[in-house]
């Protein structure tokens, strides 16, 4: 009989002992009172030492009074006395656990109030200050909760308590853990390797504007899964039974092959997006206009439709009918169809203009009566920007004819007024020197043929016009105007300065004298007097000088 209750003790001892060191490692792995870095609650070293000393205390008297003292109260006294002893250890307890709420509320609060301050997401930040204001109110709670436990089942509460509170413990910090490396990924981002940087350099910007949030979401569903668990170990529902059930597998299984299907069709849109960029980005050529417009609106397309379709799947799978969506987006489809003929139009011109290749980004074309850059094309409109910086956008519906100066070769006509009593073969002499400056700079690669003299072309109030064109590749036109007309120029200045010409007025072939050669009587006066007239005219007129800029 003595060695039956020596046995007892034992057990009773071991069993108590068992419950109450799990209960210190949890409590001591979550406070961490001797190692701040290691801590996973927001307390500093004396707070954290504070609630260990009460808690380890509160373990002690609960734990061996009712696994130890209890049973053996009512094995060798009596069975009510053994009931009067539990309930007042139960009701110490409590007593004990509330006044050391009480008296470090303030503490606490200010505590996680810091460390919500801390908090860059706002959201968190928010959540954090709400349990700092109110976490004695829960704290007490959860104190009367493990009551009313206790009272509903008081032959197997302690245990029944321990065990669901010690696995709230550890489903809480795991959940803990998961959450801060998951925002740790978050916060630190996507950080690729140089070379693969360079050649994809948009991926990493994807990356990064991807990944964090489904990170979100995955924390989010940690967070679902630490309630789910405390909520299975205090017995208010049964996850586990149902997840085994037919029900509750065929859920699950509809839930992994949608995340499954937008996490394929992720991918997917992330593999073709990166082989567009290397497209658009090869080693040892550039990509041309076309190129870049083409996979411009390729990828505009191809991201819509992969949005739709692996929306549609994922909503077949977790069991929703997409018949009716697939009809109402017909439906819709035709009403867009009748109802927006322009857009219909839009997109119908746009595509004829692309396959046409009419014109593509960077190209300089005129629109409906505006000429400028090409700085976007969509499916269905086109934005230009013109040279005062204004951006058109300009729908294809209202575009009936593309003028684009881009297109294999341009002519540069230049127009240049001069002096009536010019030579004109001096003229010609003088802009056939520009146009050999023009071609010994670095534009001269692009001129295709020789200057073509097109001699007098008009004869003006004051002056007389004489045109010359070359030929040069496409877009290059108006750089060599504008060194064409520098070279001119200096053509101009020397001319003036060798006769001491006022600015303004071009003159070829004169004598030094300033005189044209005499041709007998009246008439060679009165040409005299026509020119003299006309000098005046010159000097009080500037010289202009017109260019045209045309393509073949």
């Amino acid at each position: 009989m003595r060695k039956r209750r020596v046995e007892l003790v034992e057990s009773l001892f071991l069993n108590a002992f068992f419950f109450v060191q799990i209960a210190k490692v949890s409590t001591r792995f979550a406070l961490s009172p001797k190692f701040s870095a290691l801590r996973l609650v927001p307390l500093d070293d004396a707070q954290a030492l504070y609630w260990r000393r009460w808690l380890f205390a509160i373990f002690n008297v609960l734990v061996y009074g009712t696994m130890v003292v209890v049973p053996l109260v009512s094995t060798n006294l009596s069975f009510l006395l053994a009931n009067s002893l539990r309930m007042m250890i139960v009701l110490t307890s409590v007593f004990m656990a509330i006044v050391a709420i009480l008296l470090n509320r303030k503490a606490t609060r200010d505590r996680i109030l810091e460390y919500a301050s801390d908090r860059t997401n706002v959201v968190a930040s928010g959540a954090i200050e709400l349990v700092a204001r109110s976490w004695h109110l829960l704290a007490i709670f959860y104190v009367l909760l493990l009551l009313t436990v206790w009272l509903a089942r008081p032959f197997d509460a302690t245990t029944f308590m321990i065990r669901a509170s010690v696995y709230s413990v550890l489903a809480v910090m795991i959940g803990t853990l998961v959450s801060l490396a998951l925002t740790r990924t978050i916060t630190g981002g996507v950080r690729l390797p140089s070379n693969v940087h360079a050649r994809l350099p948009l991926l990493e910007r994807r990356l990064n504007a991807f990944i964090p949030r489904m990170l979100a979401i995955l924390r989010f569903g940690v967070f679902v899964g630490v309630v789910l668990a405390i909520l299975q170990a205090w017995g208010a529902i049964d996850v586990l039974n149902w997840s085994a059930s037919s029900d509750g597998q065929d859920w699950i299984g509809r839930a992994l092959s949608a995340g499954i299907v937008l996490l394929i069709s992720f991918l997917i849109w992330l593999s073709v997006m990166s082989w567009i960029d290397l497209r658009l980005n090869p080693r040892g050529r550039l990509p041309t206009s076309r190129e870049k417009t083409l996979f411009g609106l390729f990828r505009n397309a191809f991201s819509i439709i992969l949005v739709v379709m692996a929306s549609l799947l994922a909503l077949s799978e977790i069991g929703v009918n997409i018949g009716p969506l697939i009809a109402g987006a017909g439906v819709f489809g035709l009403a867009i169809s009748f109802g927006s003929q322009k857009l219909v139009q839009d997109i119908i011109t746009g595509a004829f203009i692309q396959l046409e290749n009419a014109m593509n980004e960077g190209d300089v074309v005129t629109l409906g009566g505006v000429t400028g850059v090409v700085e976007k094309l969509t499916i269905r409109s086109v934005c230009l920007r013109d040279l005062d910086g204004t951006a058109h956008v300009i729908p294809f519906s209202t575009v009936d004819r593309v003028a684009n100066f881009m297109r294999d070769y341009a002519y540069h006509v230049a127009a240049i007024g001069v002096a009536y009593d010019s030579d004109i073969s001096e003229v010609k002499m003088a802009m056939h020197v520009a146009f050999d400056r023009l071609k010994e700079g670095d534009l001269g690669a692009d001129i295709l043929e020789p200057l073509e003299m097109h001699g007098v072309t008009m004869f003006g109030d004051s002056a007389i016009t004489d045109a010359c064109a070359y030929q040069d590749h496409s877009g290059h036109a108006m750089g060599d105007r504008s060194r064409l007309q520098r070279a001119r120029q200096d053509g101009v200045r020397r001319a003036r300065d060798r006769d001491s010409l006022p600015a303004g007025h071009l003159s070829f072939g004169r004598s030094a004298g300033g005189g044209g050669r005499r041709r007998g009587g009246g008439a060679c006066q009165a040409g005299g007097r026509q020119r003299a007239r006309r000098t005046q005219a010159a000097k009080a007129r500037p010289q202009h000088t017109r260019f045209a800029l045309g393509h073949a």
